[in-house]
């Protein structure tokens, strides 16, 4: 290939002209992708972020606990459930107090109590305060079509993602709480 350098005042070749058009346009287009994809990641991943305080959320925590233990619980056979939860988000989406909060998102991992094996399961859920509180999980069957139904748009990523919340410790504390005399 031999490339020579065109002296000043020498035309340009229409051929010259159309690749330089089409090295341009191309150029624009893969600019525009790239920021059409930077403007869907920052939004999709930031549109989950929960908007209570701290204190709120701890009273929020303690208020969903409970109805989380009980409601997933085997109540037929006797089972008792310990739980750790990681409130994801809430409804209202701008809930500034634990009072206002109608409905929370919530990544649980309950543990058996009181049986010859400990089981363990991980996963999020919906909790519907009001008289009767209700929880809703997707469950193993049609998972991403149940939590696409059961979660808002704007907590999806958060259900999808909440598998990667490590609730160990939280779990350990609870169950050791739990097991105290007189903690039925």
């Amino acid at each position: 290939m031999i490339i020579r350098v065109k002296e000043a005042g020498e035309r340009v070749s229409t051929t010259d002209k159309s690749r330089t058009l089409r090295l341009v346009l191309a150029g624009t287009f893969a600019l525009a992708a790239v920021a059409v994809f930077l403007w869907w990641w920052l939004t999709s991943t930031q549109n989950y972020k929960l908007q209570l305080p701290a204190t709120e959320q701890a009273k929020l925590t303690a208020t969903v606990l409970p109805i989380v233990e009980s409601k997933l619980a085997d109540t037929d056979s006797g089972e008792r459930l310990a739980c750790a939860i990681k409130i994801l988000g809430t409804e209202p989406a701008d809930a500034r107090t634990a009072d206002t909060v109608t409905t929370a998102y919530v990544q649980t991992l309950c543990a058996t109590l009181d049986t010859a094996v400990r089981t363990e399961s991980q996963q999020p859920a919906v909790v519907r305060l009001g008289t009767p509180a209700q929880v809703e999980v997707p469950g193993a069957a049609f998972y991403k079509e149940r939590v696409q139904k059961l979660f808002p748009k704007r907590m999806q990523d958060a259900a999808f993602d909440a598998h990667n919340i490590n609730q160990d410790a939280e779990l350990e504390m609870r169950v050791k709480e739990l097991a105290k005399p007189g903690k039925r």
